[in-house]
């Protein structure tokens, strides 16, 4: 069953609907797409079937439809649709609190102008790389609960340059990142992203990770901003695809004809 077919499954409209999605993002790309489109699903259906469900439900209906399609996943990329801007999620069990971390449009425009988002041109299917870090946690793999709990200490690093603004090690913290995402399990790292990670940081990148979960997708790097073309040039020449992009401070969004 997939995504669509699954909404419509558990919320059950009671008349016709003609449903029409689109993406800009290649499938695959770890960029949260099948969140996005689970939040856009739940949210419209529940309008349709005029259940009217409230924020937190519709991301546990869309996390838990996502799961029932065969993609374990937690609730990050729900929120972050559902949200937009850039946050920080603490999970406890089920339980996700969301804290918005505000910065000045001049801020985002200097972090914008850092940052290259590349598509590796290597497809992937996040379900079979999660599973492969949940099995492994579940047999008290050590190197996958140090590189855990080295995420979750990164990420209270990351909270804090935002909350501060002061961006000069988001590159470091970035790279840091992504040595312990690696760790995870080695599926998550391909030879096409050694290659790609090779050449932005002969190019000057500051630091880079994979998206989502890793094994293909895209990768986001951060380089100073006089080294953005050349970086750009660079990873195009081997064949890999810069993807434009901009940060969506609104999140979920439904509207009516009038």
């Amino acid at each position: 069953m997939n995504l669509p077919q699954a909404v419509l499954s558990r919320l059950r409209p009671d008349r016709g609907c003609h449903l029409v999605t689109w993406s800009d993002v290649p499938k695959g790309s770890g960029l949260g797409a099948s969140g996005a489109l689970g939040i856009a699903l739940a949210s419209l259906l529940s309008i349709f079937t005029e259940k009217r469900l409230p924020r937190h439900q519709i991301v546990d209906s869309a996390a838990v439809i996502e799961q029932e399609t065969g993609i374990p996943c937690g609730k990050q990329d729900h929120y972050a649709s559902l949200l937009g801007g850039i946050n920080f999620l603490r999970c406890q069990g089920e339980s996700v609190a969301a804290t918005s971390l505000q910065l000045t449009q001049e801020s985002l425009e200097e972090l914008h102008s850092s940052l290259l988002l590349v598509y590796t041109g290597e497809s992937h299917f996040s379900g079979d790389i999660l599973r492969n870090v949940v099995d492994a946690y579940q047999a008290g793999n050590r190197g996958t609960h140090d590189a855990l709990k080295a995420l979750r200490r990164i990420a209270n690093e990351m909270k804090q340059i935002f909350q501060t603004r002061n961006l000069s090690d988001f590159g470091q913290l970035l790279d840091e990142n992504w040595c312990f995402q690696k760790q995870l399990h080695p599926s998550i790292n391909t030879g096409r992203i050694d290659e790609l990670f090779n050449i932005a940081k002969a190019n000057g990148c500051s630091g880079g990770k994979a998206c989502g979960a890793g094994g293909g997708g895209c990768l986001l790097f951060h380089c100073n901003p006089d080294r953005v073309k050349s970086t750009r040039s660079a990873l195009e020449g081997v064949g890999a695809r810069v993807i434009p992009f901009r940060f969506d401070l609104q999140g979920l969004r439904t509207w009516s004809p009038q």
